[in-house]
């Protein structure tokens, strides 16, 4: 895991606490360049056994009385399992509170067991909320992720426009700075060999085209 001191100081550290056998570190990325924080719940299992346990996230980044669900991936107004990424915002969507979204996996990766909008998420004026469970294995030994996007913004078509980026999620996106996204369950990022593992495999196929030639000589 990255050092809490990293990204410029953009990384922080959550509370740790046991998950029955599970040791959750996690921390929040505050991104410069956009409204975006990204969450990292990584999970180590110190024992010799896998470990099954159902994980719950919940959010709803200050949501007034009047929140309702205003999109989704799927393209409409329920949010299921199904949907990779969720919309909110309260009944006057020009207006009030910022609209807010919520990216929650990625396509072919690790996929909720249950996911919902409920009115008494959170014991507070605005209990609405996007709740979402993941039934999580951790190998013995074994370290693995889940990773989260919330974001803010100005109208609900502004959000509804930002949030689709989230379906096409780049190894080198900023957003991912510091994440071994080896570990992480519920998005599955192809990772871009680097520049040095490109040269090498370069040289490789100019000594297998030689040799070939070699071989028609």
């Amino acid at each position: 895991a990255p050092n809490p001191s990293d990204l410029n100081g953009n990384l922080y550290p959550g509370g740790v606490a046991s998950v029955n056998g599970l040791n959750p570190p996690l921390q929040y990325f505050f991104d410069n360049a956009s409204p975006i924080v990204r969450s990292l719940a990584t999970f180590t299992n110190p024992g010799g056994a896998a470990v099954t346990r159902t994980i719950t996230w919940q959010n709803n980044l200050g949501a007034d009385a009047s929140t309702q669900v205003t999109g989704s991936s799927s393209g409409d107004t329920t949010f299921g399992i199904n949907d990779r990424w969720v919309t909110t915002d309260d009944v006057n969507t020009g207006a009030g509170d910022p609209a807010t979204y919520f990216a929650l996996y990625g396509p072919g990766a690790l996929v909720p067991t249950s996911a919902t909008f409920l009115t008494t998420t959170f014991l507070a004026a605005g209990a609405q909320g996007v709740r979402a469970e993941y039934m999580l294995t951790v190998g013995a030994g074994q370290t693995v992720s889940l990773l989260f996007f919330n974001g803010i913004d100005t109208t609900t078509a502004n959000a509804l426009a930002a949030v689709t980026q989230f379906d096409n999620l780049s190894a080198t996106d900023p957003l991912l700075a510091g994440v071994d996204l080896s570990q992480v369950a519920n998005w599955d990022i192809a990772q871009i060999p680097e520049p040095g593992t490109l040269g090498i495999l370069g040289l490789g196929l100019v000594g297998l085209g030689l040799a070939r030639r070699k071989r028609a000589a």
